[in-house]
């Protein structure tokens, strides 16, 4: 079967599509397509979003890749979008399957209960949707026992099927597809690069949170435990974004530096391979600050961790300070006024931008 994964530009129900300056990768369709291409079916990501696309350059696309089903990963912020987007093209193409997941859906499944939407997925859903997928190839339309998969039963109501616990095992995924989407001409947000001679690519290796900020949903929908790719294998990704010619890597875990002998791992294991890239990380302004703290009692080792990360092509770590109220600050990171200057001065002695 082939599936086309896409994203919505907003306006595109009012037929006023603007195209961003700043344009980032779908890295979750990345995440199912890699899931998918490896049992076999056919991927296409079409970036609408980035790319400025209206609903004519959309129906256009399905008529040329002809998929026999289209994927929406759906933030709140793109709903009314994404609803547009699917009830038109189910009347253009009538025998187009349509499926959703994303934030939104987890949050509220009941808003996609239509007409025009055929699956709708909770939870995490790469090897939910290859099983859905393996069994519509094979003509099988019982869809009992997939994980997190809601759908129409033979009387037409709709069904749910119990959500999976969360993968953890995430050295098991597979190679991102990054060449899927690597013409699209994504640029960075924390320096400027010459398209014609760097490529930028974001990705994530891992998923949850333990932090409980208030504003935020991760360690909701992704859980409080961090489930991440080990350093060998994030490695393999890395190599692989360098054999095709990318220069510059945003890695997006909502929170990567939770354990300092991974990052020690990977930063040793970047230079020992040679492998030349620009990349940063999100942190959290308390692991980086007890980091230090280990360092400064002489129970980190001969290791200045900031320095090595540096050396390995680190230039950004991106902070979430978030409030430069103190009893704010302090309620959600933890973490004072003081304490914060500490870190961001730490980060920037190393040669490292702090945002």
């Amino acid at each position: 079967m082939k599936i086309s994964f896409i994203t919505i530009p907003n306006g595109i129900s009012g037929g006023e599509v603007e195209k961003s300056m700043l344009v980032s990768p779908p890295i979750t369709h990345l995440w199912l397509a890699a899931v998918l291409l490896e049992a076999g079916h056919e991927v296409d990501i079409l970036d609408a979003l980035s790319l400025g696309m209206g609903i004519e350059d959309l129906e256009k696309h399905i008529e040329k890749e002809k998929p026999d089903m289209v994927g929406f990963t759906v933030f709140t912020a793109f709903y009314k979008e994404v609803l547009f987007v699917t009830e038109r093209l189910k009347k253009r193409f009538p025998d187009l399957k349509t499926v959703v997941g994303g934030y939104h859906v987890n949050s509220i499944p009941e808003d996609f209960f239509l007409p025009y939407i055929d699956y709708i997925f909770e939870g995490e859903a790469e090897f939910s949707l290859r099983e859905l997928m393996n069994r519509l190839r094979e003509g099988n339309d019982d869809f009992e026992g997939i994980p997190g998969l809601i759908s129409r039963n033979i009387h037409g109501e709709w069904q749910k099927n119990p959500v999976d616990p969360f993968r953890t095992n995430m050295d098991e995924q597979p190679i991102l597809p990054y060449e899927l989407i690597l013409d699209n001409h994504y640029n960075t947000w924390w320096t400027s690069i010459d398209p014609s001679k760097e490529k930028y690519m974001a990705t994530v290796s891992g998923k949850g949170c333990p932090m409980a900020c208030t504003f935020c949903d991760i360690g909701k929908t992704e859980g409080k435990k961090i489930r991440a790719m080990g350093s060998n294998r994030l490695l393999k990704e890395f190599e692989y974004l360098q054999s095709l010619g990318v220069t510059h890597v945003e890695l997006r875990d909502a929170n990567f530096t939770t354990s300092r002998q991974h990052l020690i791992d990977l930063a040793q294991g970047m230079i020992e391979k040679e492998i030349n890239i620009e990349w940063g990380c999100s942190s959290t302004l308390g692991n980086l600050r007890a980091m230090m703290k280990k360092e400064a009692r002489g129970t980190g080792g001969d290791i200045n961790l900031l320095d090595l990360l540096y050396d390995s092509g680190c230039r950004f770590i991106f902070l979430g300070v978030e409030s430069g109220n103190p009893e704010i600050l302090y309620r959600e990171k933890r973490v004072t006024i003081e304490e914060t200057f500490q870190v961001i001065k730490a980060v920037q002695k190393a040669g490292i931008q702090a945002h």
